[in-house]
């Protein structure tokens, strides 16, 4: 009992809502002209040039585009967007390999890059266009391929939306995506359910004494 109290003393601090997370993302794959255009909206409009001593962006996003799932990590991923690096690369977007490691300043330990995009941001909503082909050679016939998205404000995850395909066909398809919760809210909701617990525990002993 005691190390599950100390448990929480530790937890408690961290408990608190994430400022900056994604609220919806749409890619639009064009099958004729081959490229896949991306819309990222936040929920407020994010602050990509602000650093701290670590070189940790205010607030940041990753695009991971798979290629063949059957290898292992890293391996399985195609490309990298790096939203961490728009401190560095300015008005463009940095797009890698997955591996090998490039061991380059702001690389995140990810691999070479393999282009450079320009990006608009209007509000809270960040677009940018990229060569299908460059992020990954698997794609169906239906211009469909999957990704996982991450969003961190200064280093740390406060959104992953994972699964999800981009649309195909001649006019963009936009399909539902959920609100992600701050990942301290699961910190949050452990907490209750650990307290719960306690309050349980204790009374099953009382119970258990007045038995006796």
């Amino acid at each position: 009992m005691k190390k599950l109290i100390v448990f929480l003393s530790l937890m408690l601090p961290s408990l608190t809502w994430a400022s900056f997370f994604a609220v919806n993302d749409n890619i639009f794959v064009d099958i004729d002209s081959g490229t896949s255009t991306f819309t990222l909206e936040f929920n407020k409009t994010p602050d990509f040039f602000t650093v701290d001593e670590f070189g940790r962006q205010a607030n940041a996003f990753q695009y991971y585009i798979y290629g063949d799932q059957s290898l292992s990590y890293p391996n399985n991923y195609d490309a990298i967007i790096r939203g961490g690096e728009m401190h560095l690369s300015a008005d463009t977007l940095r797009i890698r390999k997955a591996a090998p490691s490039s061991g380059d300043a702001g690389s995140g330990g990810w691999g070479a890059v393999i282009a450079e995009v320009p990006w608009s941001l209007d509000g809270s909503t960040l677009s940018f266009t990229v060569n299908t082909l460059l992020l990954t050679s698997f794609v169906t016939d239906k211009g469909v391929f999957k990704y996982d998205l991450m969003t961190t404000e200064w280093g740390r995850m406060t959104s992953h939306i994972s699964g999800k395909f981009s649309t195909s066909a001649l006019s963009p398809h936009s399909s539902p995506s959920p609100v992600p919760l701050p990942s301290s809210f699961s910190l949050l909701l452990t907490g209750l359910i650990l307290f719960a617990w306690i309050g349980l525990a204790n009374k099953s002993s009382k119970h258990k004494k007045f038995a006796a």
